[in-house]
């Protein structure tokens, strides 16, 4: 990259972080008294209508990640650099933060690693990222309750990781499903922050889905190629 390139690239990315910082602020403030609020309700409406506000702060905030990610994709500064890790190590960390994102503990993440380790070659930011906005996207139709959270035992240099629910759900909306499997179908609503995963995968050389089973679970799913270094199995398999 020419010295010029790298300059605009660092411009960019310095109007980004502005923008992301100027946009947050207040949503931050926003948030916080809105917590304050509900807290401090003490009717059962006043309980419901803080829980209402509470719901659309996040989901805001999930909405400016997802632009703040979709622009940097676009301005090719969304960084896809390798590093060797552990998936069960990534799903572990993701875990802990999306746990410490709840102080509440309305949403359980059950882990289900198909190896006992898996150290792979793979983008962790960007994979971590998609995962993270699959548990945001599911927790959207389910009140309170158990996620699973893992991956398929890797095959011919690919991976599939997936989030699910573990009890049946009704998504309000079975129209950002249709989209989010039919890309190039412009009349179905495809959801912002899934089509910035679509988008993350596809610069992984990788591909997504999203189904509903007959037990009404949501599953969705990245399968993407990584360099598998080792991986030994669970005892049980041995």
């Amino acid at each position: 990259m020419s010295e010029k390139k790298q300059l605009e690239r660092k411009e960019i990315e310095a109007i980004l972080e502005s923008i992301n910082h100027e946009i947050r602020t207040p949503l931050n403030a926003i948030t916080g008294f809105s917590n304050i609020i509900a807290e401090s309700a003490e009717s059962a409406e006043g309980k419901k209508y803080a829980a209402i506000v509470q719901a659309n702060n996040e989901r805001l905030l999930q909405m400016v990640e997802a632009m703040m990610g979709l622009t940097r994709l676009m301005t090719g500064t969304l960084d896809f650099t390798k590093s060797g890790t552990d998936l069960n190590l990534l799903l572990e960390k993701l875990a802990t933060i999306m746990c410490a994102l709840d102080p509440d503990g309305k949403y359980k993440i059950r882990l289900s690693p198909a190896l006992k380790k898996c150290p792979v070659l793979v983008a962790f930011e960007r994979l971590t990222q998609v995962l993270k906005l699959y548990i945001y996207y599911i927790r959207r139709y389910i009140d309170k309750g158990e996620l699973e959270m893992g991956y398929e035992h890797p095959d011919a240099g690919m991976v599939k990781l997936f989030v699910r629910t573990v009890q049946p759900s009704f998504p309000q909306d079975k129209s950002v499903m249709e989209g989010f499997n039919q890309p190039d179908n412009k009349k179905i609503n495809q959801g912002l922050d899934l089509q910035l995963c679509r988008l993350i995968a596809r610069q992984m050389q990788g591909k997504v889905g999203i189904s509903l089973n007959n037990q009404e679970q949501i599953e969705i799913w990245i399968k993407i190629p990584v360099l598998i270094e080792q991986a030994p199995l669970h005892r049980g398999e041995l």
